[in-house]
């Protein structure tokens, strides 16, 4: 019979061969991806939990300060920033870390304008802790080692003023093609620009 030819036989071979080409192999391969799609949908849930866990324990942390606490802090917290002697304990803090600071100013627009206002403001005691602490921005540049740099970081966040490093940008200090630069620079040195802010009362 035609059905037991060799031939047949043959033809439903390549018939099946065609099959598992066209349509088997294409469907192992959309599995794949929907089960890989699947696994970085959970890797990214997960993520997505820790950081609603965290953000949690912050907001409770946060909450849990105390109002008396509170008016502590703002007791402590200098009632003005004098920018010269800011700008020069910052200095200082950099020979003590071992970078190079290459310049160091006052941001634009951090000065508190209420200081500009030629009519005192008078503050009453008991609605001291009600109003927010008065920003002052700084922006220094620095050359150092990452260990360096590092360190100096590490220096801002335990000095004795309420500082907060607002933005970093650290890049490769050996971009140039200057041979003389080059020669006199530390092939691992690295340029981080620094926003530094500190706060005051009023």
């Amino acid at each position: 019979m035609i059905f037991n030819s060799l031939f047949f036989q043959i033809l439903l071979a390549g018939l099946a061969i065609a099959i598992a080409i066209v349509y088997v192999n294409p469907s192992f391969k959309n599995i794949g991806d929907l089960q890989f799609a699947i696994a970085e949908y959970k890797k990214e849930r997960d993520n997505v939990a820790k950081f609603n866990t965290d953000l949690r324990d912050l907001a409770k942390k946060i909450n849990s300060i105390s109002e008396a606490d509170q008016q502590a802090l703002l007791k402590y917290m200098p009632d003005t920033v004098d920018e010269v002697s800011v700008s020069r304990d910052i200095f200082n803090i950099s020979l003590m870390s071992g970078v190079v600071m290459n310049d160091i100013s006052v941001s634009d627009g951090a000065t508190n304008n209420r200081n500009n206002n030629p009519v005192e403001e008078v503050v009453d005691p008991a609605d001291q802790h009600k109003t927010p602490p008065v920003p002052h921005a700084f922006s220094a540049s620095v050359t150092g080692e990452y260990e360096d740099i590092k360190n100096f970081l590490l220096l801002l966040e335990e000095s004795n003023y309420p500082l907060e490093i607002r933005n970093l940008s650290i890049s490769s200090s050996n971009g140039g093609s200057n041979q003389e630069s080059s020669t006199l620079s530390n092939n691992n040195d690295l340029s981080a620009e620094v926003e530094i802010v500190t706060y005051s009362r009023i």
